[in-house]
């Protein structure tokens, strides 16, 4: 028994080394060491008991140095047990480790996504037309899912700080980091909000614009339209006139419509803080005053 009672004098000093690691790698290193140890530590169990038992039957048998042979199993009996107790002391302390630099590292994942994902929210770009807004809007939909799952692993977080050891919880690098990382959460929740209303607005203001740039090429052309009419010598002439003119009043309708609904949104938009009210107010004056009444005018001559 004496190369087995060596190997655990051996195997005690190194595990009274005490290093778990520097960071997350290290850590699942030395942890994945211990593991394949404690699968050794299985594998010599069993030729050590079986050591044990000869040195037994040798003592029963009341063989020459008995006594000592009864004390040399006692002392790798107690040697065992404190190699066993010092391992499973050894798995805790590294698993602890673990799930520090766990919690560190998602922390510090975490922290780099939120300033990121604020540096995103904060842009105050909103687009040049209709087509380049609503692509930023569907980004900023796309950035908004991923905020929402994101709570997820806040609260992943919180369960983990939850199950560190009580030294470990109450650490600064621990203790103080969920607070700051669920304020700037709510921070970066509430600028992605005032971007998405941003882009809406921006949004509503390109479609109305389109629609206003619609309703008067509309107007331009029946204006064009109503400048060359002649009026027919012939009777059949006259009634194909006279049926285009009977078209133009449903047309004339939804017209009003559609420059009804134009004005509704640009009410909204000056309602809100927005910077195009100057071209707002120019638009709602082309529809409402120089064109409409224009066409009206042409139209009930």
């Amino acid at each position: 028994m004496g190369e087995e009672a060596a190997w655990i004098r051996e195997q005690e000093q190194i595990l009274s080394g005490g290093d778990c690691g520097r960071d997350l790698t290290s850590a699942l290193h030395l942890l994945s060491k211990h593991e394949a140890f404690r699968d050794e530590m299985a594998a010599r169990y069993g030729p050590l008991g079986h050591s044990i038992a000869a040195g037994q039957t040798l003592v029963e048998e009341g063989h020459f140095g008995a006594p000592e042979c009864t004390e040399r199993i006692r002392d790798v009996r107690a040697q065992w047990a404190h190699l066993e107790e010092t391992s499973q002391l050894r798995e805790v302390q590294l698993k602890e480790a673990v799930a520090l630099h766990q919690f560190q590292t998602d922390a510090n994942d975490m922290e780099a996504w939120i300033l990121e994902t604020l540096r995103q929210v904060s842009s105050q770009e909103v687009g040049h037309d209709e087509f380049s807004t609503q692509t930023l809007a569907r980004k900023q939909r796309e950035v908004e899912e991923e905020i929402q799952s994101h709570r997820t692993l806040i609260d992943s977080l919180h369960e983990q700080a939850l199950g560190l050891p009580q030294v470990h919880a109450n650490a600064p690098q621990v203790e103080g980091r969920l607070p700051a990382i669920e304020q700037r959460y709510e921070e970066l929740v509430s600028l992605s909000a005032s971007r998405r209303q941003a882009l809406e607005g921006a949004l509503a203001l390109y479609r109305m614009y389109s629609e206003a740039g619609a309703c008067q090429l509309w107007v331009g052309e029946k204006e064009q339209w109503l400048d060359g009419i002649m009026i027919p010598t012939k009777l059949e002439d006259l009634e194909v006139v006279q049926q285009r003119f009977e078209t133009l009043e449903p047309e004339m309708n939804n017209l009003g419509t559609r420059i009804s609904d134009v004005n509704q949104v640009a009410q909204q938009l000056l309602g809100s803080d927005n910077r195009s009210k100057e071209q707002i107010h120019q638009t709602q004056d082309q529809l409402n005053n120089r064109l409409v009444n224009q066409i009206k005018s042409n139209l009930f001559i």
